[in-house]
This record gives C-alpha cells, structure tokens and sequence, in this order.
C-alpha cells in the first residue's frame, strides 16, 4: 500500500519522505486510524493556495455561543471546558486549553433575543491565560443583563 507521503506528493506536491503509512486494511466509517505528523508549507483546493503559517496562526483558538439566561448552556463551543455565571450580565468563559500568555485577541457580542435587541458585550481585563470574562449590558443604559445570545471568541497561542 502506498504511503502517506508518496500519495500527498502525487496529488499535490506538499509532503516530505516518511510521514506515514496508510492500513493495509479499509477504514470503517468509525475508526481513527493512527497517522504520523504531515509537514506541509502551503494548502491549495486547487484555485488558491495558502501558507500553512496564515491558516495555523490566524485561526481562532476558541470560541463559544452560549445561552446566558437561566442555567447558563454552551450550544458549541471549540476549546471551551465550560461558562461560569458571576451574576447577571457577568460569565467566564474557561478555555480547555489554556493561552501562553494572557495577551490574546478576543470578541464577543450578544443579543436579548427579540429582534433589534441587541447588548453590547465588553471583554474586561486583565484576561487570565485559562479564563476571559465577559460582561452584556443594555445598549440605552449601563445595567448588566443576561443575554440569550452570546458569542466569543479568541485568537493567540496555546500553552
């Protein structure tokens, strides 16, 4: 059976020797199987190609959409352990993984859930490399509220 760099190499160009063999065997739909690291300098669907750097360094390391209200539920999330609700209007959002330094990039924003309802949301500081808080307000006041829509998300290196 052909390895794994040979076949990325015919098709693309991309790969160095000795990253990998494929299983004699064919893959069932739930298996995992175990492949080495595949070192690639640029990504292409064939139109536009990419440096590996631009998608690895400019992709965010987390984000969240969470329902803020009542018993706070994250409806998806990537590198996200969980929400922690300080009180109305006020949540932390804990990372899985935790950023090297605390001096990551983040967004956020959120909605009441009525149309044209919107919060603002305000990232405080200082951020903590293993948690970011966040804070929703009424948009004609400065009363904090819950939110039933709120979203986040992070861009920096990971610990």
């Amino acid at each position: 059976m052909a390895t794994l760099s040979s076949k990325i190499n015919e098709l693309s160009g991309l790969a160095t020797a000795d990253q990998g063999t494929l299983a004699d065997t064919a893959v069932q739909p739930n298996d995992s199987p175990a492949f080495a690291t595949v070192t690639v300098t640029n990504i292409t669907d064939g139109t536009d190609t990419v440096a590996t750097g631009y998608v690895v360094n400019g992709s965010a390391k987390a984000w969240v959409n969470f329902n803020g209200t009542g018993t706070v539920a994250i409806r998806d999330s990537v590198n996200v352990a969980s929400i922690t609700d300080n009180g109305t209007g006020y949540y932390n959002i804990n990372w899985s993984s935790a950023f090297s330094a605390a001096d990551y990039a983040m967004t956020s924003n959120a909605q009441n859930g009525n149309a044209g309802d919107f919060n603002r949301v305000s990232s405080s500081m200082p951020f903590s490399t293993s948690y970011a808080p966040i804070n929703v307000w009424a948009p004609s006041s400065t009363t904090v509220q819950d939110s039933v829509h709120a979203q986040a998300k992070a861009h920096g290196d990971l610990a």
